[in-house]
């Protein structure tokens, strides 16, 4: 990539063919270097302005960027400068007019009917093709009965199954139409996030929704309880939202539900260590804070991971009081005690997840001051490893850190190492998520390729850090290995040792004038 991007710059300023500079601004792309992309784009513009594959490229360019309004110009380009535009193409304006029209900006509806008749004229029109356009369109004015024509023509619910349509409100206000009670924690959280408490009768429960509950029979779903972006099921197949905008959700669930006698508590589960203990597992300190339904049963997914398993056990949790549910199966529970999860996609985390879980596994953490320095490996996976790994150890080595794998260790191991952690180091990786275990005032230095952090993205560490009491920094690392499809967050990286020491010696500067001499061999 970087050998083809050499050979094409001596080119680019006496060339008078645009492909080679939009050829050289898909590289610039791909690669993460924006501002070169648009240069290069604007001089095929400027060659030929009718050039599609220059006009492609360059709203390409611009939706990862986030600038849609700019996107939809050259996206009406490539459907309107010809009589039969590919589905592809009016899929896209489809996309861009919406994503366009979104917060105080008026949709372009008119214009939004006029490219889906494109595209349901399109001679490569897909089935596919359909079924994304109906998703995109369905939060537009007047197309929700449209959009949910379309969607039904090539993917009817069968016969044992079942469409609804749920508007989307918060917990907090569905509680008060309702003069139900909710329960709240006062001295954690901020400001329209406290912690919350529930408690819904005849509730559906959608674990592929991300365990989230429907009420009033389906007609109304909660806003705000998902730590992270809801798939649709075309992106998952367990998950039943058909479709969605920001004012309701078309979701497609079994005609007949089981049932689960509450009252019970609901946690749920992905199976993943960060997900489980963050945002699941997390969740049961909102009513062990609050001092309710502390001997409640707890819906949990099955089958229970060992990581799980072995939590619980150091919780306390006895097996009786779980019920392992099927995550493919949503279930009508007949009261469900629901508490808001304490972290939102990364971005936003309750420090009563930290304080809970050093109050809850106390008995299994080194009371002494924390002394310890880890270097986080991913040796032994496949993403996300640091290629010279070696050097890395080898500078940080006379500073007292040690190269461990958490994921070798029990869940017991892991509190106990991290409760000794004066400073954590590492690639970006679920092992972060023993930061909560760490007593406050840890250095916690992230390792991340470049592009997400230039672009500030994918700062999820840092943010949970500082939620826990710890500093962090994340810092922008090269990466050496990208393959096609593969996520920018998922690259291998090469860590200059000489900004990985830096970062450390900023953080301590704190430390040294309070009399600690945070970069020396650790004790």
């Amino acid at each position: 990539m970087v050998d083809a991007a050499a050979l094409l710059e001596p080119l680019q300023e006496e060339t008078q063919d645009p492909r080679v500079h939009t050829t050289l601004a898909r590289i610039r792309m791909q690669q993460g270097e924006f501002d070169a992309a648009h240069e290069a784009l604007a001089r095929a513009e400027n060659l030929d302005p009718s050039d599609l594959k220059m006009a492609h490229f360059t709203a390409e360019l611009l939706r990862i960027q986030g600038r849609f309004v700019e996107e939809v110009q050259y996206r009406r380009r490539v459907v309107f400068a010809t009589p039969e535009p590919s589905a592809g193409a009016c899929l896209n304006l489809l996309t861009a007019l919406v994503k366009a029209s979104s917060g105080h900006r008026r949709p372009t509806v008119s214009e939004a009917r006029l490219v889906l008749n494109k595209l349901r004229e399109a001679p490569d029109a897909t089935r596919d093709h359909r079924l994304q356009a109906a998703r995109t369109v369905f939060g537009l004015p007047g197309f929700e009965n449209e959009s949910l024509a379309l969607y039904a023509a090539d993917d009817p619910a069968r016969a044992d199954e079942r469409d609804l349509v749920a508007r989307w409100t918060t917990l907090r206000e569905w509680c008060q139409e309702h003069q139900q009670p909710l329960h709240r924690i006062a001295e954690f959280g901020e400001p329209g996030r406290r912690p919350l408490m529930a408690q819904l009768e005849q509730t559906i429960v959608l674990p592929g929704f991300q365990w989230l509950p429907l009420v009033d029979e389906g007609r109304v779903a909660f806003q705000g309880l998902a730590a992270s972006r809801v798939r649709t099921r075309d992106e998952d197949p367990q998950s039943p939202l058909v479709m969605a905008s920001t004012e309701k959700a078309v979701l497609r669930l079994p005609a007949s539900l089981p049932h689960v006698k509450g009252p019970v508590i609901v946690l749920g589960g992905s199976g993943g260590y960060y997900h489980d203990l963050v945002e699941y597992v997390g969740a049961l300190a909102v009513p062990e804070t609050l001092g309710l339904g502390t001997d409640l049963r707890l819906l949990v997914s099955a089958p229970i991971p060992k990581h799980l398993a072995e939590l619980f056990a150091l919780l306390d949790i006895e097996e009786r009081r779980l019920i392992a549910w099927d995550p493919a199966q949503p279930v009508t529970v007949s009261q469900a005690w629901l508490p808001t999860r304490l972290a939102a996609g990364g971005r936003w985390f309750d420090p009563l997840l930290a304080h809970w879980y050093r109050r809850r596994l106390a008995p299994y953490m080194v009371g002494a001051a924390p002394q310890r320095r880890l270097y986080l490996s991913r040796a032994g996976t496949s993403r996300r490893r640091v290629q010279n790994e070696e050097a890395v150890l080898a500078a940080l080595q006379p500073l007292g850190f040690e190269s461990v794998r958490p994921e070798t260790l029990s869940v017991r191991e892991q509190v106990e190492l991290f409760s000794q952690a004066r400073s954590i180091v590492g690639s970006s990786g679920a092992a972060f998520t023993n930061m909560l275990f760490a007593p406050p005032g840890a250095q916690v230095i992230v390792l991340q390729n470049r592009h997400l952090v230039a672009g500030g993205g994918d700062l999820c560490f840092d943010v949970m850090a500082e939620a826990c009491g710890h500093t962090a920094t994340t810092i922008g690392c090269a990466p050496v290995r990208l393959v096609p499809g593969e996520r920018a967050i998922d690259a291998d990286l090469s860590v200059e040792c000489d900004a990985l020491l830096a970062a450390l010696e900023k953080q301590a500067s704190p430390d040294r004038t309070a009399g600690h001499d945070s970069l020396g061999p650790a004790a």
